[in-house]
């Protein structure tokens, strides 16, 4: 029986590997053609994705901005920030005799408080009654939401009517909801008028996209750390 010959009869090669040669070039091609093949398929995920932005960039600025619903409230509720614009449609709206009080949130220490103070001076100098005008404080959406339910409960509220902006509305009036929940206080909502930026062309302006992108932000922590779902409120 004959011995088994040794394939590489060079020993030369194997000790300088060259009788792997084979495998280490065909390694690179193989994942060269990896590579394309994903390139590829992210280059046609983009490319779908350009092509339906007319339809999708709208869709989320419609959805962040509820419906409006205006009636005849016991408060009309000033969200705080966008000052003058929220305050100013909410003294606009009490003018009209939408609602009988004007209950505005936002920090009350200073610095951050002398916002409140200047919404306060602007509607007294447009003749709001000191006595039907109220600061709530908080600090954030949540904390609005909190001082809101406290005071419904003591003034004995029934109605309110949320001013804030578009792309704040959904998460707003979720967690006005939840706090509210269990109570018989009618939510109606309404925003100024004021804003260029809609919810069908928010991406094309930089203040538009840095309030939409941080809503979707807030609404990611609101869901985890409140259990507030952006969905049915």
């Amino acid at each position: 029986m004959e011995p088994l010959k040794n394939i590489n009869h060079n020993p030369r090669a194997l000790l300088s590997g060259q009788g792997e040669t084979v495998v280490g070039r065909a390694a690179p091609r193989f994942w060269r053609s990896r590579l394309a093949r994903w390139l590829a398929v992210l280059a046609f995920i983009v490319g779908i994705v350009m092509l339906t932005s007319g339809w999708w960039l709208p869709a989320i600025g419609q959805w962040l901005a509820r419906p409006t619903r205006v009636a005849p409230v016991d408060a009309i509720v000033v969200l705080g920030g966008r000052y003058p614009y929220r305050d100013q449609h909410a003294i606009d709206l009490y003018h009209q005799g939408i609602g009988q009080e004007i209950w505005r949130t936002g920090p009350v220490e200073l610095p951050a408080g002398r916002l409140v103070q200047r919404a306060r001076n602007l509607a007294q100098e447009q003749g709001i009654p000191h006595e039907v005008y109220f600061v709530l404080e908080s600090y954030s959406t949540w904390d609005d939401g909190e001082q809101i339910a406290a005071l419904a409960r003591e003034r004995q509220t029934r109605s309110v009517l949320i001013v804030t902006d578009w792309a704040h509305s959904r998460r707003a009036l979720c967690v006005i909801s939840q706090h509210l929940a269990g109570s018989a206080v009618t939510v109606y909502y309404d925003h100024p008028r004021d804003l260029a930026i809609q919810p069908d062309n928010w991406w094309r302006d930089a203040y538009g996209r840095e309030a939409v992108l941080s809503e979707l932000g807030k609404m990611g922590f609101y869901a985890l750390r409140y259990g507030t779902l952006p969905f049915g409120c």
